[in-house]
């Protein structure tokens, strides 16, 4: 049945299962089986075959659709969707029989009873899912990737990737929002074009953000049909910590968005001096003059690319200097590229010198000094001990020189004398080497404590550009124009030049389809022109009635062709009768 979902194991080995369903010419039905999305090493394939029966009425398969991987919907993205399981829009040839065959291409080398897997047969409900992925570059290498808290320092931007799941054909824009911000962060609207799979959601900190922790959210809404549907983002972040592109990168949910803004400040913002939407033509060429603020720390050039973008959307790689306080990002819009919005996220790498835990090594300079200090007390009390043993040794001596021997007072007091100067000696001597071992732990913790160059990631808050098709608008020009059969008529073209655009424009017309005796004549509006003169002729044989007539304007921007065509109705009336 359709709508309808069977559940099943491939085994035995070279197990092959089979399913039928009926369908009207012209019908389509989404076959879809998961079973490696179940963390299952299976590689399921699906084949539809149309039912007949031959002459002796016998059944007859014939392949008319097949699947095996899903579509690769987010090749490039910080995390790739995997794309095992099967996924096919089947549309009926003719009214009939149709049977869907199940089977793993794996399954001929190894089977299992735990090797299951869902086949679903569904007819088409456009719908999507947004999921927002919270692996995030690391603070000390910006190429590699890490799981943890998002963080924002104050100036700082914080870049969250989106991925939109789209269901049955689903193409339409989607706009994201995010809620529940700390008091001084902000976040753009961002809209996902139609068809696109992937953006960028990118949260602000206002210089001084108070420090918060919390959770935010993120939704994006989307027409469907004659209604908005609103979809809550699904947080993901990353298995396991990534260090290089080579190693798997493994997604597993979690519970909500976390942002804890940080007391620290960004070393290095980057922003769009004057925020706005910028716009142009295929062809056309966009300079956007950046805003540059460092702060104590970072050090060096700092290079922004633009990760992500169409081939035929191009931005030149962003170089500012140590000392600059002013950019520009340069995009190139190619002729091929498709007319729409969207989105540019700069990133780059800054140098940023880190102390590590200074106020350690303050506290054991200070405790060094201290001990040094004692030291030199000590060394002192040494010094006076010594003295007060030679003044005592001295005395004896002179005694005996006047060939007396010395009173007890006198012996008592060069003992006393000896006595302290040896506990000033072995005290001096443990302060001298205590005071070795404070200086040498308070140099290691300065060398420590040094300031060292590390990776801290840039990010530009999302440039918006729009694309038109091309740099001539035909602003005024009639929907419908009116000639009678044998007559002629002037048609006037209205040429509004754009985005620069100041050259001459050739308007071609056309018929949509042949028409017997109606002449079309081509004019080129100068530069100093804003319209030109179409001249439409119809012949007294020409077609009375409706005429679809296609303008073709064609101009050379920025030295690259660019032609755009608008459709409008020739009305063909009856010759006037004299």
């Amino acid at each position: 049945e359709v709508p309808g979902g069977v559940a099943g194991r491939f085994q035995p080995r070279r197990d092959r299962d089979w399913y039928s369903f009926t369908a009207k010419a012209g019908e389509v039905i989404w076959l879809e089986v998961t079973s490696a999305r179940f963390g299952l090493p299976t590689d399921p394939a699906i084949v539809v075959e149309s039912l007949a029966t031959d002459a002796a009425g016998r059944p007859v398969g014939k392949e008319v659709a097949s699947a095996d991987d899903g579509p690769a919907e987010f090749a490039g993205a910080l995390v790739d969707r995997p794309g095992a399981g099967p996924l096919l829009e089947f549309k009926a040839p003719a009214d009939g029989t149709y049977r869907v065959l199940v089977r793993d291409l794996a399954a001929a080398s190894h089977a299992s009873p735990h090797h299951v897997y869902v086949l679903e047969a569904r007819r088409p409900q456009p719908d999507f899912e947004l999921v927002a992925l919270l692996a995030h570059p690391h603070r000390a290498d910006g190429n590699r990737q890490q799981l943890g808290t998002a963080s924002l320092a104050g100036g700082g931007a914080l870049p969250i990737d989106l991925l939109v799941v789209r269901k049955d054909g689903f193409a339409g824009e989607v706009t994201v929002e995010a809620t529940n911000l700390p008091t001084g962060v902000s976040a753009p609207p961002l809209t996902i074009p139609a068809k696109a799979n992937r953006g960028t959601l990118v949260l602000t900190a206002a210089d001084g953000a108070a420090p918060a922790v919390g959770t935010i959210g993120i939704a994006g809404t989307a027409r469907i049909g004659a209604d908005d549907a609103v979809r809550v983002a699904r947080p993901a972040t990353l298995r396991w910590n990534v260090d290089n592109a080579n190693q798997p990168q493994v997604l597993r949910m979690v519970r909500g968005v976390p942002l804890a803004v940080v007391p620290d400040a960004a070393p290095v913002s980057v922003a769009e001096q004057d925020r706005a939407v910028r716009e142009t033509a295929r062809g056309g060429k966009v300079s956007v003059p950046l805003t540059v603020v460092r702060r104590p720390g970072a050090k060096g050039a700092v290079s922004l690319g633009a990760p992500g973008l169409p081939g035929e959307l191009k931005v030149a790689e962003v170089k500012i200097d140590e000392n600059a306080t002013a950019a520009s990002a340069d995009i190139d819009v190619d002729p091929k590229l498709p007319p729409g919005r969207y989105q540019i996220v700069l990133r780059g790498v800054a140098k940023y010198a880190v102390a590590r835990k200074p106020e350690a090594a303050a506290r054991l300079k200070a405790d060094a000094d201290r001990v040094a200090a004692l030291a030199q007390q000590r060394a002192a009390a040494l010094e006076a001990a010594k003295q007060a043993l030679a003044a005592a040794d001295a005395k004896i001596t002179e005694v005996k020189g006047a060939g007396s021997e010395p009173n007890a007072e006198l012996t008592n007091a060069r003992d006393a004398a000896a006595k302290a100067m040896a506990d000033a000696e072995a005290a001096a001597k443990g302060a001298a080497e205590e005071r070795t071992r404070r200086e040498k732990a308070a140099a290691d913790a300065a060398a420590a404590s040094a300031p060292k160059d590390i990776d801290v990631p840039v990010v530009v808050p999302s440039i918006a550009l729009v694309v038109a098709e091309t740099p001539v608008a035909l602003d005024g020009l009639p929907a419908e124009a009116t000639v009678k059969a044998g007559g002629t008529l002037d048609l006037a073209v209205p040429c509004q030049r754009r985005y620069g655009f100041a050259g001459d424009v050739v308007v071609e017309a056309v018929a949509a389809k042949p028409v017997a005796g109606l002449a079309l004549a081509a004019v080129t509006v100068p530069a100093d022109q804003a319209a030109g003169i179409v001249k439409i002729t119809a012949a007294p044989e020409t077609p009375v009635g409706r005429h679809d007539v296609v303008l073709s304007t064609k101009v050379k921007f920025n030295d690259r062709e660019i032609a755009a065509q608008r459709t409008i109705t020739v009305l063909i009336e009856p010759a006037t009768q004299p």
